[in-house]
């Protein structure tokens, strides 16, 4: 049986969600209504990683995968200090469709800088799922900070 998760993080890049989940299959962009994203969630390693929070005025934007449902524990291991809940999202087509999303269960109260190979994922994922310009444009404004991490 397979499931739809709407990401909108690194998790966008189709790569670097199947590393983590082979069942992982792309169906498109889609956006959940009412939501901005920001990287207000701080990691295990202290960075900012993407969130995102209710906002009457903005649509959040991301990418809707098929799963296995027998993944959601791995990939509920990897998204440590986020709930996994359901949403609504909407295709470009206007379908909506009824997905996963994870949100941060302890956001910080402004935005906290991701490492710049966690905002490479981000923007190669909007890039590849040819998410609005205006949401690339302000992945690659996000102030980051050098480290290393995964590839």
């Amino acid at each position: 049986m397979q499931d739809l998760y709407f990401a909108y993080g690194s998790n966008m890049s189709t790569a670097r969600l199947r590393a983590r989940i082979a069942s992982a299959r792309p169906l498109g962009a889609a956006r959940l209504a009412g939501h901005a994203l920001v990287c207000n969630k701080r990691g295990k390693d202290g960075s900012g990683k993407a969130n995102l929070v209710p906002h009457a005025a903005r649509d959040a934007w991301g990418v809707v995968f098929e799963l296995a449902r027998a993944d959601w524990p791995a990939l509920d291991r990897f998204e440590w200090g986020y709930a996994r809940s359901a949403c609504v999202v909407h295709a470009r087509d206007g379908t909506a469709l009824e997905a996963h999303v994870y949100l941060a269960l302890a956001p910080g109260p402004g935005p906290l800088a991701p490492f710049d190979w966690y905002r490479d994922h981000c923007l190669a994922g909007a890039l590849e799922h040819a998410l609005p310009q205006e949401v690339v444009g302000e992945i690659r404004g996000w102030r980051v900070v050098a480290g290393d991490g995964p590839a």
